[in-house]
């Protein structure tokens, strides 16, 4: 806890930094100079003051943060829901949809192991017309489950996880949610 407590001080001094930087007129970012105002481009990226311009590295950033999301998500989910500490939400929702509690556990061990993208996690919601009665209920007992764990025990797993982008992973937990909800627009998460 004291390791995300320093890292989240820290990010918070160097958005200040920026935020002052940017206010002065230029900054630095890896050690080359920008000025901001009015500078004319010429070849090479070089400006009228001489000084070689680069662009930030924050898009390629987002899109590694981005790239497992769906990934470790859905095999937290699943995880969740075969240990104990999901037990009571799963017999509580086996109950109420009269599923084998045994079946579904052997379903979604199946399921975690292949579970590698969106496409796969988002198979494991949708409920198809041409499905079998048991799959369908299977579906929908992991759709509550995964609701319950967006809401309740995310926060712990990113927080107590080894995830490297804690804050996206947060951010993105109610997009998640709703995608959940709605398999049908569950796509590419942005």
């Amino acid at each position: 806890m004291c390791l995300l407590k320093k890292k989240i001080a820290k990010a918070k001094a160097n958005k200040l930094f920026r935020q002052v930087a940017k206010a002065s007129g230029s900054f630095k970012i890896n050690s080359k100079k920008i000025t901001k105002g009015k500078a004319k481009k010429t070849n090479n990226n070089v400006s009228q003051y001489g000084h070689t311009e680069t662009v930030s590295k924050i898009p390629r950033q987002k899109e590694l943060s981005l790239k497992n999301v769906a990934k470790n998500y859905g095999r937290a989910i699943c995880k969740f829901a075969l240990c104990s500490v999901g037990e009571n939400y799963l017999q509580q929702h086996a109950a109420e949809l009269d599923v084998n509690i045994a079946d579904f556990k052997n379903y979604l061990k199946e399921k975690k192991e292949t579970l590698d993208g969106v496409e796969n996690f988002r198979e494991l919601l949708l409920i198809r017309g041409i499905e079998s009665q048991k799959l369908k209920k299977h579906k929908l007992l992991f759709q509550r489950l995964c609701e319950i764990f967006i809401k309740y025990f995310s926060v712990n797993w990113i927080f107590g996880g080894k995830l490297n982008y804690k804050q996206e992973y947060l951010r993105l937990r109610f997009k998640m949610l709703r995608r959940i909800q709605n398999p049908e627009i569950f796509t590419v998460i942005r």
